[in-house]
Formats: C-alpha cells, structure tokens, sequence
C-alpha cells in the first residue's frame, strides 16, 4: 500500500545519504534495500555523493541536495521532525496547556473583520482565532469536533512550522483568517457544507506546514528529498499535505476526524489535498479563466472543491489586498525570505531568479510589487469582487496598496515622466508582494488537482522586468 511505498523511500533515503556522507556502508544492506539503492542511485552516483560526473573533463559546478548544504544541527533536526516519533516528541518537548475554558476570541484577534496583527498574538489568542473561525459557521457542533483535540491538533501544526520570515505560522494564520472572512462575508455557507468550510479552513491553517523557506523550483534544481519523493510535482504542496495528515493521524489524540463518518471523511480529506495543492501557483492562471465565467450555482460538489481551491488560493496570496500596515509587514518578509534564496542560489552556482533579486531597493520591491498585482492579483481580484460584491474593503485595501507602490516607483522617475497633480492625488501608502512562485497558465482542471496532468503549455504571465 501507499504507507509501505512511503516508508521504503524514507529508508532508501536515509540510506542513501548515510552512503554518500560515508556515515554507512554497504556490507550489512539487506538485497532488498541494496536493489531500491541501486534503482534511485547509480553506482557513479553514490560514489560521488549524487554529483554529476564531469562529461567534458573541465571543473564542474556541482548541485547537492538540500540536506547537503543545511547546517548539521538543523540537518538533524529536519530529519527527525520528518518522523513520527520526531514529532511526538516536538509536541511532548512544547507541552501546552489545555484551557478548561475556551474564550472568544478577543478583539484584536477577532477574525470577523478584516485587520489582526499576526505577530501579536499570544497562544491562546491563536487558538481563539481557529475555535471561533470554526464557530462562525456552528462546525464544531455540526460535526462534533472535540476541542480538547481540535486544541493538540493545533499545537501539532504549529510546531511543524519553521521560523523562516514569510512562510511560517503567523502566515498559516492570516490564511486561516482570510479564508475563514472572505468564506463569511460571501455567505458561502449557502452553498458549502459544514464539511466543506471545516476542509477550507483546515486546509488554510496546513497549507504551508514544514516550509522550508526555498520555493518548487529551488526543491527541484538542488534535487532535493521533497522533489525526490514526489517526482517534481508541487513537492511543497504534497509535502504540507502530507505532514497535516501524519499529524492528525500519527500523534497522540490529535485525530480532529475521528467523531466524521466515512463518507464525510472521505470529502473532507478530498477537500483538504484539493485546497493545499491548489496553492501552488502553477494552477492560478487556470482558476484565473474559470473565474471569469464563474457564476454562483446550486450547491454541487464539482462547484464545492472548486470554490475550497480557490478560496484557501486567494487567501494565501492575500496581503496585496489586505490593510496597509499588515500588509507592509508582509512584504518585508516576503522579500527577506526571497533575499535568502538568492544568497543561497548564488551560493551553490545556481541561476539567480530575477525576480526575486534587489529587493532591497525600495524601487526595484515597488516594481516587482505592481506587477504582481497587475499580472497575478487583479485577474484574480477582479472576478472575486464581481462574484462575491460584499468583499469591498479588500478591494480597496488592493487600491491604496497598488497606488503607494506607484508612488514609490514615481519618486525616482524624471520630473517630465511623473503623474500629473490630479493622478498623484490618488496615491497613497501601501506595501508589496506575495507569493514564492511565478504564477503559471494552463493548468489542471479546477476539482482535479490531487491529480497528476499535463504541465508543459504552462507558462507565466508576463511581468516587468526587475
């Protein structure tokens, strides 16, 4: 089955970098391990440490995998947070109290509206935001979700995240909230079951657990153990997929689906892998196309998945359109976290991605930022605010935003070349950009994502140059 599958890649694996860092050997290697070796590695390749072989005699730039170039110490501990036990014992190692009362959320963390300071918050403020988000729709009564579980669950997800700047848990939580609102503000509980939002949100809450900083692309150039296991196909995604279900299902009363019956399980998880993968930006520019033509119909399940997928999708690349202040914050993680790729790109001889170079120049982040809003966002943006019309502050936070990034990209522009007095009135302050990929056309059917398609006439829209 697929958990044995699963656990013999995690053995050749772990073999496989014991070989090539020389911490094991081959004498005591059982046939079958010896022949899973031997299909994934070839004898050139173990020998060299899974290095290219120079074909031309000249000195070769060689790629190592992600494991290879990580810190020791942290290389251990992303081994053992890879494991069950690991992760049994990150929870028992954190231990968190379990309230005897679970309060409402209070009013700076309130995720009826639209504005929380994410870093803020403190534990108990987190678990506020997920138990009320659940309670805005009666879920935790329609589907009997035991709080206590619900509350290590939680805490389960949480210590899965890793503190790198942007995608971390305050960024699970400002998902969580943004999928939960704009679910809210366009009464999508008429249309979606308490299945359905329960998957959404969980969905939003997991959607980047285990991240490691780097985006799919830099997974799959330095050949890494995600984009190993899941064949270059939205490793991240798959990976944060994964580590959702092992911690409800692989650490102890953790199981927040353990009181659904089979039938409702079964769409919940259908609902959750369609929601997380569907935040690789690969597929924006199909969900873009469909959207165009979308119209709200009766309740469907087709209809349903699409709507977790592009909900958990909007919310995840949502600060563009959220208040200023947060928003401004966002970006600066963003482009620390971007910083970093490239200094480690530049470090291993990889080709730099443009677009996520310079940002620390305040006009090179403004231009990067209006194109991603022009070229990503507003396609998307414009759709939903036709759909769902109540989701007006987001739109004009995506406004003020768009017009402080113009301004900004105007202050180093000639006098001749700068707006005219009644465009600059316009412009006010606002923030940066979101996501890690480049946003892709042509992509799976929407509903379909768990599955794997044809990528090839996938191609990103165009954006200005940085």
């Amino acid at each position: 089955g697929s958990h044995l599958e699963r656990l013999q890649l995690d053995v050749m694996w772990m073999k496989a970098l014991l070989e090539r860092d020389g911490l094991g050997n081959d004498e005591g290697m059982q046939d079958k391990d010896r022949e899973l070796m031997q299909e994934y590695y070839s004898e050139d390749a173990r020998r060299t440490g899974g290095r290219r072989s120079s074909i031309s005699g000249e000195k070769e730039r060689t790629v190592k995998t992600v494991h290879n170039f990580v810190d020791k110490t942290d290389y251990t501990h992303m081994m053992r947070r890879g494991s069950q036990e690991g992760l049994k014992k990150e929870i028992s190692r954190n231990p968190s109290q379990e309230p005897e009362d679970y309060q409402a959320a209070p009013p700076h963390a309130d995720v009826s509206g639209w504005e929380i300071d994410y870093w803020a918050l403190t534990e108990a403020d987190e678990f506020a935001m997920l138990l009320s988000a659940l309670q805005m729709f009666s879920i935790p009564d329609n589907l009997n979700v035991d709080r206590g579980i619900l509350h290590r669950f939680f805490n389960g997800i949480k210590s899965t995240y890793r503190g790198v700047p942007f995608h971390n848990f305050q960024h699970a939580l400002s998902t969580m909230h943004y999928a939960s609102k704009i679910a809210q503000v366009a009464n999508l509980q008429s249309v979606l079951s308490h299945t359905d939002l329960f998957a959404t949100i969980i969905a939003a809450l997991c959607h980047d657990s285990d991240h490691r900083g780097f985006n799919n692309a830099f997974e799959m150039m330095t050949r890494s153990e995600l984009a190993l296991r899941y064949n270059d196909y939205s490793p991240l995604e798959n990976h944060h997929c994964a580590r959702a279900f092992e911690v409800a299902f692989g650490s102890t009363n953790c199981n927040i689906f353990q009181d659904l019956p089979p039938e409702l399980f079964s769409v919940m998880r259908k609902r959750m892998i369609a929601g997380i993968l569907a935040t690789d930006m690969k597929h924006h520019g199909h969900h873009v196309g469909l959207l165009r033509e979308f119209e709200l119909g009766p309740s469907s399940d087709s209809q349903s998945q699409f709507l977790v997928e592009v909900i958990v999708h909007a919310a995840d690349i949502s600060n563009p359109f959220m208040p200023h202040e947060v928003a401004t914050r966002w970006a600066g993680c963003l482009n620390r976290e971007f910083t970093q790729q490239v200094e480690m790109e530049e470090k291993l001889g990889l080709p730099v991605t443009s677009f996520m170079a310079g940002l620390g120049n305040p006009s090179v982040a403004a231009k990067s930022l209006l194109g991603f809003i022009d070229f990503v966002i507003m396609p998307l943006t414009s759709s939903l605010f036709r759909i769902f019309p109540e989701m007006k502050e987001p739109k004009q936070f995506l406004e003020v935003n768009r017009a402080a990034a113009s301004e900004i990209l105007n202050a180093d522009k000639p006098e001749e070349e700068k707006p005219v007095a009644d465009d600059a009135k316009k412009l006010k302050l606002a923030p940066k950009r979101m996501h890690g990929e480049k946003a892709m056309r042509g992509s799976m059917p929407a509903g379909q994502l768990a599955r794997k398609g044809d990528l090839s006439n996938s191609r990103p829209p165009s954006r200005p140059s940085i």
